[in-house]
């Protein structure tokens, strides 16, 4: 762990250092960041020579976690809060729709992380808005809005409403929403 430590530091003061003979025009841009990829095999990472065991995600799933003091419900809207952390949707400025939530977390007791959420991103069917906020098929492509942890409105009611994704598609009992 040392070794990884006295790298990192290295790799960071070597990087600050070339970025700044970049920013004062002592050094050219392209050769700022010649000099860095040059750098980083001395510092201990080199070329594969053996199979690497990389780690993936799908992109499609996330697991947050819960906000304190909140219940989130299987199939609701979940978004992530100013702290990162998964909240039910609801009409507030610091929020952004995330996905649907693939199981029902209560956290009402609990402090911020005590409990996680998976979260799915893709298309999902929500609740439409009613009167002037009601989502049409010339809202498609549009943003939509949180209303509640189940229905999107056309606009962010005059500064009080966060994005919860995009509208994809709109039929007569709700609004397909994708998150990415």
């Amino acid at each position: 762990m040392k070794r990884l430590t006295i790298l990192a530091v290295a790799l960071i003061a070597m990087v600050v250092c070339v970025a700044a003979l970049a920013f004062t025009g002592i050094l050219p841009v392209g050769k700022a960041l010649a000099a860095l990829y040059t750098a980083v095999p001395a510092l201990g990472f080199a070329a594969l020579t053996a199979d690497r065991d990389t780690h993936k995600k799908d992109g499609l799933s996330l697991n947050l976690g819960v906000a304190a003091a909140k219940k989130i419900y299987k199939g609701s809207l979940v978004a992530r809060d100013a702290n990162g952390n998964a909240t039910p949707g609801a009409v507030a400025t610091t929020l952004l729709g995330v996905g649907r939530a693939e199981e029902t977390v209560d956290n009402s007791s609990g402090g911020a992380g005590d409990e996680s959420v998976t979260i799915r991103k893709g298309i999902f069917k929500f609740g439409n808005s009613a009167a002037a906020d009601e989502i049409t098929n010339a809202e498609i492509g549009a943003s939509c809005y949180i209303v509640d942890d189940q229905t999107v409105a056309k606009t962010d009611g005059t500064g009080t409403r966060s994005v919860a994704g995009t509208v994809y598609d709109v039929d007569s009992d709700g609004v397909w929403v994708k998150f990415e």
